[in-house]
C-alpha cells in the first residue's frame, strides 16, 4: 500500500484498552506484510510508537497502544480519526462525545488552523530576516559537506506541517522551473515519501505530502535543519541536528 488512507474507530475499553483492531476494509487493503511498527502523531507532532500484529485478516495496534490511550485520557465512546500515510505513519485525532476534538489532544491555542502566508508581516511586530535557504554557516562550521547539486536549507514550519517549501530562491538559482508534478522525499535510510509538486497563484512552490512523515519517523525537531538535494528528480533529504 502506497496511498494515504482515512478510516475511524469508536473506543470501547472492554476491547480496545490494551490493543486496537483496525478495520477488516483496512487491513485487507495490504497486498504485503504490514509495517511491524506504527507511528501514531498528533496535530502537535506528539509521537507515540505501536507494535502492529496481523492475526487472521485484521490488524491490531499492539505493544504501545495501551501508553497512548492513558496518555490521551481516552474514554468510552471516543472516536479515533486516522489517516495512514501509506507507510508506517498514522495522522491521528480524537473526538470526543460531543462531536468535537477533545480538549487536550491535538489541539493547540496558539497556533492558528489556517496558513499564514510566508512572507506575513503583523503591524506593530518587528519582522525576522527570512533564513539563508543555502545554510552557509552550516557549511563553513565543517557540520555537513556543501551538495553537488541544487538544493536549498530549511526548517521544520508551525503550520503546513505536511508541506514542504520550496525557497523562490532557489528555484530562481537553479532554474528549477520544470520540476516533475511527482517525486519522492529521500531520508538518510533510503526510506521513500511520495510528494507532489503544487504551485500557487503567488507562484510560492511547495512539495505536497509525505515531509510530515518523514519528519515524525526521524525525529526531527525544531532547531534541526535539514539539507534538501535534487537528485534524479527527487529530493534527497540530510539532517544537522540543534544543540539540546
Amino acid at each position: 500500500m502506497a496511498n494515504t488512507v482515512d478510516f475511524f474507530k469508536c473506543y470501547n475499553p472492554k476491547t480496545s484498552a490494551q490493543r486496537l483492531e483496525l478495520p477488516t476494509a483496512f487491513s485487507l487493503q495490504f497486498k504485503g506484510p504490514p509495517p511491524e511498527r506504527a507511528y501514531l502523531i498528533d496535530r502537535n507532532m506528539n509521537l507515540w510508537l505501536v507494535k502492529m500484529a496481523k492475526i487472521g485478516n485484521d490488524l491490531f495496534f499492539c505493544d504501545g497502544w495501551e501508553k497512548f490511550v492513558q496518555d490521551n485520557s481516552v474514554e468510552a465512546g471516543d472516536i479515533f480519526v486516522f489517516r495512514y500515510d501509506g507507510f508506517n505513519l498514522f495522522d491521528v485525532k480524537l473526538l470526543g462525545l460531543s462531536g468535537c476534538d477533545k480538549k487536550g489532544f491535538g489541539h493547540s491555542t496558539n497556533e492558528e488552523d489556517g496558513e499564514a502566508p510566508v512572507e506575513k508581516v503583523t503591524q506593530g511586530r518587528p519582522v525576522q530576516r527570512p533564513l539563508s535557504p543555502y545554510g552557509d554557516d552550516i557549511f563553513r562550521s565543517g557540520l555537513a559537506i556543501r551538495p553537488r547539486n541544487p538544493y536549498f536549507v530549511t526548517k521544520i514550519r508551525k503550520s503546513r506541517k505536511d508541506d514542504l517549501y520550496i525557497p523562490k530562491e532557489t528555484i530562481k538559482d537553479f532554474q528549477l522551473d520544470n520540476l516533475p508534478g511527482e517525486m519522492f522525499l529521500i531520508d538518510p535510510q533510503d526510506r521513500r515519501f511520495p510528494a507532489k509538486i503544487v504551485r500557487w497563484k503567488d507562484e510560492r512552490v511547495w512539495c505536497k505530502g509525505g515531509w510530515k512523515s518523514l519528519c515524525a519517523v526521524n525525529f526531527v525537531r525544531p532547531e534541526d535543519r535539514c539539507i534538501c538535494e535534487f537528485v534524479d528528480g527527487n529530493l534527497s533529504i540530510k539532517f544537522v541536528r540543534g544543540n539540546n
